[in-house]
């Protein structure tokens, strides 16, 4: 799945397939960004619910959940549950493999799984893997705009010969008489969302 689409990066840009062909990495990168802006990831956070052997619904410590594979929907594919215990040798905690998420709710940052943790499958607790938002309002239109934006420009740097390195592409942009508008558009439409104190000031950095 994917924010930036080929066609609204061509419609925005004029760019035809002779100048560039192929925007799979364009779209990757420019979503990749976009993603990490308007998200933050909580990596293995412990959760909150019963840990008894039939309870099998969690909350995340912080909420609404946010979409993180880029399909414009939140459900149990955009979350992961660990039950967590201890190893025999160091008593380290490990975790396994990912539990089966059956749903999500996301504004209540609620998490169902199949299998319910017990004492000794979970000695160690509940922990989760998934992103909330850093914008008031999710307008999926609007994040698929400013993602075909970014990657306007990730082409723009391409057909102009510039870096392949998109972290140097805003540096190589501004030496460059053109391409600088598509970054620029899309930082502004970005801040326009973007809560305080996640807004961006530069690409990169």
């Amino acid at each position: 799945m994917a924010y930036a689409t080929d066609a609204q990066i061509r419609k925005i840009s004029n760019f035809t397939t002779n100048e560039i062909s192929d925007l799979t990495e364009q779209i990757a990168a420019a979503d990749k960004w976009v993603l990490e802006r308007i998200t933050s990831k909580h990596r293995l956070e412990g959760v909150n619910g019963k840990i008894d052997g039939s309870n099998t619904e969690f909350r995340v410590q912080e909420y609404p959940i946010a979409d993180d594979n880029l399909d414009s929907a939140v459900d149990a594919n955009d979350v992961e549950i660990y039950y967590a215990t201890y190893s025999d040798v160091n008593k380290f905690l490990q975790f396994g493999s990912a539990q089966t998420v059956t749903s999500v709710v996301e504004d209540d940052g609620i998490i169902n799984v199949t299998t319910a943790p017990t004492t000794t499958t979970a000695i160690g607790g509940v922990f989760a893997t998934y992103r909330t938002w850093n914008v008031y309002d999710v307008d999926y239109t609007e994040f698929k705009r400013i993602a075909s934006y970014v990657a306007c420009a990730y082409a723009q740097a391409k057909v102009l010969g510039l870096s392949g390195n998109y972290h140097e592409i805003e540096k190589d942009i501004r030496k460059s008489s053109a391409g600088g508008n598509y970054l620029e558009i899309a930082k502004s439409m970005l801040n326009n969302i973007l809560k305080p104190g996640c807004r961006v000031t530069k690409f990169y950095g």
